[in-house]
């Protein structure tokens, strides 16, 4: 026979109300567990020996230290500027090139206000920029070499073949453009020459030069 569904509690099925005497005792205190002693429980952080917290703010660099690591970080293109200098071509390594705008097509290069080549290109208005690859890596290791002559003509062995010194594309170079100086910009120690492109080649080579943490490295995988 199909059972009744039922629409309110009957006492019947209902469970027993619980009885006092089979009931567990309630938590007794001797037999509950103690609540936290002031000499177990772990001391609170003494402000004197917490580790002090990051501060987000940048360090001070009075002397520009910092600056320079965080900037050798900054992997760049390895330019060769050239310019004239007593009437010969000089070349000098630069990481700090780049173009402004194509529209003109306008070329940026910093150069340290008392080099011969800062004051060569103030003078006669003109430079060159080779962008290296990896097959001039011995003309950029003589285009940085500090204190010494760069001399293209005789260090460097290039042939000028009645060229101007700004018109020089040397071997191993991914591209080279001829710049006219249009505007001139000196900040602290260097001098920013804005130049007009003239000119435009591009070598056969493909594979970049970098600088990277005061080094010279060669790339070739796309990520």
């Amino acid at each position: 026979m199909v059972a009744p569904i039922r629409t309110s509690a009957d006492p019947a099925t209902q469970a027993p109300a619980s009885d006092p005497a089979t009931r567990a005792p309630a938590s007794d205190q001797a037999t509950r567990a103690p609540a936290s002693d002031q000499a177990t429980r772990a001391p609170a952080s003494d402000p004197a020996t917490q580790a002090p917290a990051s501060d987000p703010r940048p360090a001070p660099d009075p002397d520009g230290a910092r600056f320079r690591e965080a900037m050798s970080h900054l992997a760049s293109g390895v330019v060769l500027v050239t310019a004239s200098v007593d009437g010969r071509p000089w070349g000098m390594t630069v990481s700090a090139a780049c173009p402004v705008c194509v529209e003109p097509p306008t070329m940026l290069v910093s150069l340290g206000s008392h080099t011969a080549l800062a004051k060569a290109v103030a003078e006669t208005g003109r430079y060159g920029v080779n962008i290296l690859g990896t097959d001039a890596l011995d003309i950029a290791r003589f285009g940085s070499a500090v204190g010494a002559a760069k001399f293209l003509d005789e260090g460097a062995g290039v042939d000028l073949s009645g060229l101007h010194p700004a018109e020089i594309m040397v071997d191993g170079a991914l591209g080279h453009v001829d710049c006219e100086v249009v505007d001139v910009v000196a900040h602290g120690t260097h001098s920013l020459f804005l130049g007009r492109v003239r000119a435009v080649r591009l070598g056969d080579s493909t594979l970049p030069l970098v600088h990277y943490r005061r080094e010279f490295w060669r790339v070739g995988e796309a990520a």
